[in-house]
């Protein structure tokens, strides 16, 4: 009986040792095929082109607003983020427009003082933990960005109603 036992568990051990070896064999051709596949595969096809990124006030028509001390410091400092700094992260950030594009276009549309308070406030709500409290209807679902305009912040006129 003893006996019987004994080839019964060599008889499983032997099945399931050549179970296994199939198995691992499938396991390498299937692994081969990757490897091919792989190495088939374009891998230059990324985009590496940078975006670059102009000065905040290129453009500005004003002599006072252009040369500004202040006004060159902060649009410097700006600038050397978004071309230099930036580019080094590889966080991806929450918002379209970006956060420092957004800075760009605050700084422009409201003037220095609150537009580094608009800018101040959106880079505090650019995280992870911030982003479970983004009004859905403001996320893009393809570029998976909720958009976050500088004409948000505008102050919009109460209509006075005046009885007649």
């Amino acid at each position: 009986m003893q006996k019987l036992i004994n080839q019964i568990y060599k008889l499983t051990f032997t099945f399931s040792f050549i179970l296994c070896l199939c198995i691992l064999t499938q396991a390498q051709s299937k692994e081969s095929s990757n490897i091919q596949l792989i190495l088939k595969t374009k891998t230059n096809t990324l985009n590496t082109k940078k975006p670059s990124r102009e000065y905040i006030y290129k453009n500005e028509k004003s002599w006072l607003k252009k040369y500004n001390p202040i006004s060159l410091g902060f649009g410097s400092l700006l600038y050397l983020y978004q071309n230099v700094l930036s580019q080094q992260f590889s966080a991806d950030c929450l918002y379209h427009p970006t956060c420092s594009d957004f800075s760009k276009d605050a700084i422009r549309e409201y003037g220095l003082v609150k537009g580094i308070f608009l800018s101040s406030d959106r880079i505090c709500r650019c995280n992870r933990i911030a982003a479970t409290s983004i009004n859905y209807f403001k996320f893009d679902q393809k570029s998976h960005h909720a958009h976050d305009s500088v004409s948000y912040y505008r102050i919009k006129p109460i209509i006075n109603l005046e009885s007649k």
